[in-house]
């Protein structure tokens, strides 16, 4: 089939986004290819559509195992075989995925970067006729990136191990330097980069400086019809901002990673439905989710870095109508960001500490541990440590980028099974064990495919059909997994911790300490930039957020909060631009009263030069002194 055959049979669309055919063009020209595309862009068709159009399996590398297991089992939806392979996997599981991905049972196989190294992976890669190589969030390779993580270096292994095999890079934000590393690191033959703009011309950016920050969102919500996104920083205002809303009349939920997934998957759907209209959450709501009629993604907090306000902001307007995001700030946030930025930077004898904490946790001495997964409550940890949570979940990131351990959120898996033993064998345990037969003939009759492969299923449905109970059903699945007739992974809702690496003696652990302080040094650079993003009053909303993408010249949008002002001011375009500059230039010389500017700029019209002049002020670029005069503002 054509690629314009598949995007018809499989996604029913008749045509392709800007951008989707030319990617996806260059891929089955089997060339290297970085694919730049903003939030909601449609990346995963630029990978999916290609992969479909050639023989083989499409190896997915992917850091978040929930937007791997939502797109696994979107694709399934649409007939195509897909798997993923992830830290909250059993090892039976993983080389049973893996065998079938050998032998040609998948089109897609998702992996997690920790798992690109290991050698069960090697080896079965080897045997796999893989088609393509997609690397999704593509930035995490760099360490000029917002979210490095060592691992993914690990994709150069892969190209080692399938020469030949053309690599696509996906990503929503990168600046030009990640631009140029992710295809430095990733070994491209030669540079190839498809880049959409990251203007969002249907997107109104506001920030609003006050301090009453819940008494404006519900004014914003209550002047802006439609859905809703509401940011906040800490899972406990999730709640309390969710119950000030619905106690003005907003239909609201909220929603953070520490909620049970299934609860969560209620409230995700509540919200995809419309049934409600305003999430209150974390950042943990939002990868994968495409509503295209959210109208407003409001802040309450000041984000860690642009490029994260940028893609949660670009939630809004989707389907290419008017939207707004808005971003509440205070002056004191500066210090709050400050104080978060310092507790995620915890010093070299804090990290050595813990990570002699969380072995001993887990009971696992020196030269053990590698490849072991454990249930992980950071809460328990915590309690039982005496480690605060903030600070103990930052340095387990660091762990992460040191390749030490991988730690995940809760992820809720349902029950599975796969059948181990053959038919035969089968039919001689029904006859044999009689009161076995009723409970195998159901799960025959009911789920497919599990002499293959492992397929989910519910225990309160067998125990409902047999007129039984869960226990009984999930005691004599045990039985039988005891006795290797099947394998059966009951649920589970917790946590994962991974770890990666044996424990270290205490004096052997290393870590790379320029690498920590090139981290720190990247992390303070972009708090400088999301903040004066924030308080920015006389630069266009999208001109800065385009230019920290490394467009050139960009335009100004016209309906951010400030073009508004300046366009009610009269201060629109080049001229104000040009007035601005000339004023700053005059000031940083001498400080001149109003007359004596006036004198000096007498090109300009006098009442244009004072708008100008008042609107500097406004936005403390220059100020009065005690003798009138005006100057730049000491900072």
């Amino acid at each position: 089939m054509s690629i314009h055959e598949i995007l018809k049979k499989y996604w029913g669309y008749d045509q392709f986004r800007e951008l989707q055919q030319d990617i996806i063009e260059s891929v089955m020209m089997g060339n290297d290819t970085l694919a730049l595309l903003p939030t909601g862009g449609g990346k995963s068709i630029c990978f999916q559509v290609p992969a479909m159009a050639k023989e083989g399996v499409c190896i997915v590398v992917s850091p978040l195992i929930a937007l791997m297991k939502d797109q696994v089992e979107n694709l399934k939806s649409r007939n195509i075989t897909a798997a993923t392979i992830h830290s909250a996997m059993t090892k039976r599981e993983i080389d049973i995925t893996l065998e079938n991905a050998a032998n040609g049972q998948y089109k897609f196989l998702y992996v997690s970067p920790e798992r690109l190294n290991t050698a069960i992976f090697i080896e079965r890669a080897k045997r796999m006729s893989v088609n393509l190589i997609a690397v999704d969030e593509a930035h995490c390779i760099s360490q000029w990136g917002y979210d490095f993580r060592p691992a993914y270096l690990r994709i150069i292994d892969l190209r080692t191990v399938l020469p030949n095999i053309p690599i696509i890079a996906l990503t929503a934000t990168a600046t030009m330097d990640v631009v140029e590393d992710m295809q430095d690191k990733l070994l491209f033959v030669r540079k190839n980069v498809f880049t959409k703009s990251f203007r969002r011309d249907n997107l109104s950016y506001v920030v609003i400086e006050t301090e009453a920050k819940q008494s404006k969102l519900l004014d914003i919500l209550r002047k802006v019809p439609g859905t809703s996104v509401v940011y906040v920083r800490s899972r406990k205002r999730t709640k309390e901002i969710a119950l000030f809303l619905q106690q003005n009349g907003i239909n609201a939920d909220f929603y953070h990673a520490g909620l049970d997934p299934l609860v969560r998957d209620q409230k995700q759907a509540a919200w995809t439905s419309g049934s409600c209209r305003a999430m209150v959450c974390t950042n943990a709501f939002g990868m994968g989710i495409d509503k295209p009629d959210v109208r407003t993604v409001i802040h309450m907090d000041i984000p860690e870095n642009i490029e994260s306000y940028y893609q949660e902001a670009g939630r809004a307007g989707r389907d290419g109508k008017k939207a707004y995001a808005v971003l509440l700030c205070h002056q004191l946030d500066r210090v709050e960001n400050q104080r978060r930025l310092n507790e995620s930077l915890p010093t070299l004898s804090d990290i050595k500490e813990m990570y002699e904490r969380l072995f001993s946790f887990f009971q696992i001495g020196v030269g053990a541990g590698a490849g072991q997964t454990e249930d992980f409550m950071l809460d328990e940890f915590c309690n039982r440590t005496g480690y605060a949570a903030s600070k103990a979940y930052n340095i387990l990131k660091i762990f992460e980028h040191e390749e030490l351990v991988s730690f995940t959120d809760a992820i809720y898996n349902a029950s599975k099974i796969r059948i181990l033993c053959s038919s035969e064998e089968l039919y001689k345990l029904q006859v044999s064990f009689s009161n076995y037969d009723p409970l195998i003939k159901t799960i025959l009759r009911t789920y497919e495919g599990m002499f293959d492969d492992y397929s989910k299923i519910k225990e309160s449905f067998l125990a409902s059909k047999l007129k039984t109970n869960v226990g009984e059903i999930k005691k004599a699945l045990v039985i039988l997994t005891q006795h290797g007739y099947i394998d059966y992974i009951p649920e589970n809702a917790s946590p994962k911790l991974f770890f990666i690496k044996s424990r270290y003696a205490a004096n052997n652990l290393l870590l790379d300490v320029k690498s920590i302080e090139n981290r720190r040094k990247n992390k303070l650079r972009q708090l400088a930039d999301i903040l004066y993003y924030s308080f920015t009053k006389h630069i266009c909303r999208s001109v800065i957020l385009t230019k920290y993408f490394g467009e050139s010249n960009p335009s100004e949008c016209l309906v951010c909060d400030v073009c508004l002002q300046k366009k009610k001011l009269g201060l629109m375009g080049e001229e104000y631009e040009k007035i601005s500059n000339d004023i700053i230039r005059e000031l940083g010389l001498k400080k001149q009263s109003i007359q004596q500017l006036a004198a000096l700029m007498i090109q300009y019209q006098e009442s244009k030069l004072l708008e100008t002049v008042q609107w500097l002020m406004e936005c403390n670029k220059i100020e009065r002194n005690d003798k009138g005069q005006l100057q730049i503002t000491e900072s």
